[in-house]
């Protein structure tokens, strides 16, 4: 808490007088609103009624409503955050039933791929993504969007797997986001990428598919976003898995 008395006399104060109003301050009590050693305002009163100074009580008394109005204002912040993320829940709740019927609607391998890409691009924003199956020559892509032609030559021959985009997801399984600080031509494949982030698709224990996705911002690719396209990959394993059954389901038939 601050209080100054005589704030004209201050060295750090102006003393002109507000041309809009024609006031002058002459007294200032502040005092902080404190949340868990945390400053989140300042409450400030500026010249008593009657003309007295400031005293220790009247900043004992500030101080206790200024404890008060944090808590208040500490749990409003709350309580609308909390609101914001079952909202933010909830949403994406209903776009993976849309997902799931479209991959479900879906019995041939490949279109159910390309549905996973195209959710993925639609909801990460990245300016361009591939996917494609894992196999033991390498990665054999079934669909990009946004890279023109500088991935043709994958059209005819597979992705390597230690290619340094691709070989940490693979080996372990796991998401990787990278942040280039400048264009990584050895890692990224859209020229000026910023941002990239490789999922594997999971089918109980072993990698069958992934998706890559570039994007030219370095920000692109929240915690948020990797958390819903983690879930895209369970929710397109299940479904490649289930139109791969049913493709080798009509060549024995």
């Amino acid at each position: 808490p601050v209080i100054i008395n005589d704030v004209q006399a201050s060295a750090s104060w102006n003393p002109a007088t507000d041309k809009q109003t024609g006031f002058i301050t002459k007294t200032i009590l502040a005092v902080p609103m404190e949340v868990k050693d945390r400053v989140i305002g300042v409450i400030e009163i500026v010249n008593k009624k009657d003309g007295v100074p400031f005293t220790d009580d009247d900043q004992n008394l500030l101080t206790a409503f200024s404890g008060q109005a944090a808590v208040a204002i500490e749990n409003a912040r709350l309580y609308t955050l909390t609101d914001q993320e079952l909202s933010a829940r909830v949403e994406e709740l209903s776009v993976m039933q849309r997902i799931d019927r479209d991959l479900n609607a879906s019995l041939e391998v490949n279109r159910t791929m390309r549905i996973t890409l195209e959710w993925a691009l639609r909801q990460s924003q990245a300016e361009a993504g591939a996917i494609g199956f894992v196999e033991e020559k390498g990665i054999r892509l079934v669909a990009d969007q946004g890279y023109g032609n500088l991935l043709e030559k994958y059209q005819q021959e597979y992705l390597p797997l230690d290619h340094p985009a691709l070989s940490e997801a693979l080996a372990g399984g796991q998401p990787q986001r990278v942040v280039f600080d400048m264009f990584a031509p050895e890692r990224a494949f859209l020229n000026d990428t910023h941002s990239q982030l490789v999922i594997p698709i999971r089918r109980e224990a072993f990698v069958i598919g992934l998706f890559l996705l570039e994007s030219t911002k370095a920000d692109n690719f929240q915690q948020d976003a990797l958390n819903f396209l983690s879930r895209l990959s369970d929710h397109a394993a299940i479904a490649i898995s289930n139109a791969q059954l049913y493709e080798a389901k009509g060549k024995s038939e």
